[in-house]
């Protein structure tokens, strides 16, 4: 149970940054509410109104202020459900991942970057055709880690699926995917590609907030926790993809999904995104 100044600070947050969103829809109100306060005591009122729904200069910020409210997302028992619920079917947005996952050939390797306990491996294995050539990598938080090896061993899936400690273990593996996890990365990905010695000639990113530049760092609410993340830049991202040698082959939008920050609009992710590259 948390203290009851904390969950008014927690309700005033999530209400104020409601109303103010729905506002900033209306044609009339929407040259003022769609922009950051000029001055400095507008800004000190939007700060203390909301809260932790407001642009951070760094992650670590956003994080810090994000612990004062409600504890990370990814350390939830109930995250962790969540996600075992996921790997049962795909959802709408894992087909255009499915469709260039299926096309890849030979013998194979994803690295699944924040990948949870094998959420996607255990949902696409009954729906791609080449699922017998693939192996699979995993990278996430040290105790889901732990959890997804348990899980592995259980149900007798050891040897296909494995689960690594750093982004080290991307090297060499022929799928790069990046699949609702891009964003609680501050490292731009064409950073994280460019310090493996063999690069994966398939990267594919799904289910992330793009927003059209810069780059920046707010929080997440899921309802029973907070997560720090990061809009990045799409022209960043596809820029410096293009500057690894990689050639963007086909990108979907995910409109059920957004990541708004109340007075920046231009900040903000109006929709989530799915990119797939191709080294050229």
């Amino acid at each position: 149970m948390y203290d009851p100044i904390r969950r008014a600070a927690l309700f005033r947050v999530r209400f104020c940054a409601a109303l103010l969103l729905r506002l900033a829809r209306v044609p009339r109100l929407r040259p003022v509410l769609g922009r950051p306060p000029a001055t400095r005591a507008g800004r000190m009122a939007a700060g203390w109104l909301l809260g932790f729904r407001r642009p951070f200069p760094s992650l670590a910020m956003a994080t810090a202020t994000a612990a004062r409210y409600l504890p990370g997302v990814h350390q939830t028992k109930t995250n962790r459900r969540q996600h075992l619920g996921f790997s049962r079917v795909p959802r709408i947005s894992d087909y255009p991942v499915l469709f260039h996952l299926a096309r890849v050939e030979g013998d194979f390797r994803v690295f699944d970057l924040g990948g949870n306990a094998g959420t996607l491996f255990y949902c696409f294995r009954d729906y791609l055709p080449n699922a017998g050539r693939m192996r699979w990598t995993v990278f996430d938080l040290p105790q889901t880690v732990r959890l997804g090896r348990r899980l592995a061993r259980r149900r007798g899936v050891a040897d296909r699926l494995e689960f690594a400690d750093g982004l080290g273990a991307a090297d060499g593996a022929e799928v790069w995917l990046a699949s609702g996890a891009l964003h609680y990365f501050e490292r731009p990905l064409p950073e994280m590609l460019a310090a493996l010695e063999r690069r994966p000639a398939h990267v594919l990113v799904n289910r992330t907030p793009l927003n059209d530049g810069p780059s920046v760092a707010t929080v997440q609410d899921a309802g029973f926790g907070l997560a720090a993340c990061v809009i990045h830049d799409r022209h960043g991202l596809t820029d410096g993809m293009r500057a690894l040698g990689y050639a963007l082959v086909d990108q979907w939008s995910i409109h059920h999904m957004a990541l708004e920050i109340p007075l920046h609009p231009a900040l903000s992710a109006p929709f989530y995104s799915g990119l797939y590259f191709r080294r050229a």
